[in-house]
């Protein structure tokens, strides 16, 4: 079991953990395929891998990124190196017994390291020199320290070298450790570990005197990803996972990345996997409360009802960078056009914003072809 794991962690997939694990599946074969056409070997890492797979048979992390190595790897010309890095003795023997149908396997190769991620960080980043690099790091609670993971991949993964990361920020404890803030003298052991986790004391000022708790919590995720972007040159953004639509975040997920297209097909990955979740959820509370069925909007309504405000608010979006830039290509600036709704909705709705563009005269870009490939051009 995961050190910082309750009893009953692994007997089958939470909500936030759904999400989580669509995402991962959506995401990482489009990483995988796109950097293995122009690179021998990509590297996947799991620092905080576990025991493999749910009591339930479902997959964790870890043998999901075999799966999907797996399944790659039958391409000609990829080849994929998983690390699997787990801490807890028991768990990786656990693990070690599921990751053994995916050796031996060509092209894929395994590699498995029974340690602590923040002490072996280095060395595993150094065995991915020169290759593109996918890092995931999910731990129970506080993990890696800002110093320890800004330093290694900046000694390790210079910034012309293609390198991303997901790493699970967990809400839970910033808001339990922030509310020891106006006691620090009593717990100086949880905040120093909090300083420590996001680099340095800043954080404590947004927990001082009179402060709103969704504000102080929201201030102090965008400050980490603001500080992790900037030590890594990367582009951050966060996603929230809950057990509910209405719930507090248990955690976020950070994002970086060092390309445009890391932005755009992440956020796109992650509109599908929210789609996914928000029907796992709806599965789950008709299973437990059939009688509240039919009493809300419908999946499919609220999508529209989302999509919908979103291709009015990109259109905007489009005719502001056209304004200000010129005839550009989308995928070149998915904040930018996206805005608001980044990891919102999916790319299919850039295309239908063009479209509408074009319907009203104010672009001459058909919307046709690969959405993140279209060229948006003045009116001609």
């Amino acid at each position: 079991m995961a050190t910082g794991t309750t009893g009953d962690f692994w007997s089958d997939k939470e909500l936030p953990a759904i999400l989580k694990h669509e995402i991962l599946k959506r995401y990482v074969p489009k990483f995988v395929a796109k950097l293995s056409s122009t690179n021998s070997k990509v590297v996947l890492i799991d620092g905080y891998a576990g025991m493999g797979r749910y009591e339930s048979g479902q997959s964790g992390s870890a043998v999901q990124m075999l799966e999907i190595a797996a399944t790659l790897v039958r391409t000609p010309g990829r080849e994929v190196d998983v690390h699997l890095v787990e801490r807890d003795f028991e768990t990786f023997s656990r693990l070690q017994s599921e990751v053994n149908e995916f050796l031996g396997i060509e092209k894929l190769n395994v590699y498995l390291v029974h340690g602590d991620i923040g002490e072996q960080l280095n060395e595993v980043l150094a065995a991915a020199q020169g290759m593109p690099l996918f890092l995931f790091l999910d731990p129970c609670g506080l993990g890696i320290n800002f110093e320890q993971l800004t330093e290694a991949l900046t000694l390790h993964r210079p910034r012309s070298m293609t390198t991303e990361i997901l790493l699970n920020f967990s809400a839970d404890a910033v808001r339990r450790i922030g509310g020891q803030v106006a006691d620090a003298d009593k717990f100086p052991t949880s905040l120093a570990r909090m300083d420590a986790v996001v680099g340095g004391d800043w954080w404590r000022a947004e927990y001082s005197g009179d402060f709103d708790k969704r504000s102080a919590e929201h201030a102090v995720v965008l400050g980490y990803i603001s500080r992790l972007g900037t030590k890594t040159g990367m582009a951050t953004f966060a996603v929230d996972a809950k057990r509910k639509l209405h719930h507090k975040p248990l955690y976020y997920l950070v994002f970086g990345t060092r390309h445009p297209d890391g932005v755009w097909f992440f956020a796109d990955s992650v509109a599908r996997s929210a789609r996914t979740w928000r029907e796992a959820l709806v599965d789950r509370e008709e299973q437990n409360q059939p009688a509240l069925t039919g009493i809300t909007e419908t999946n499919e309504e609220l999508n529209t009802k989302l999509e919908e405000r979103a291709c009015e608010v990109i259109q905007q979006n489009i005719l502001q960078l056209l304004n200000s830039r010129g005839d550009f290509v989308v995928g070149n600036f998915p904040s930018e056009v996206f805005g608001d709704f980044l990891g919102e909705v999916t790319e299919t709705v850039v295309r239908r914003a063009i479209k509408e563009l074009r319907r009203k005269g104010l672009t001459s870009s058909p919307g046709t072809g690969r959405i993140d490939q279209i060229q948006v051009t003045r009116p001609s």
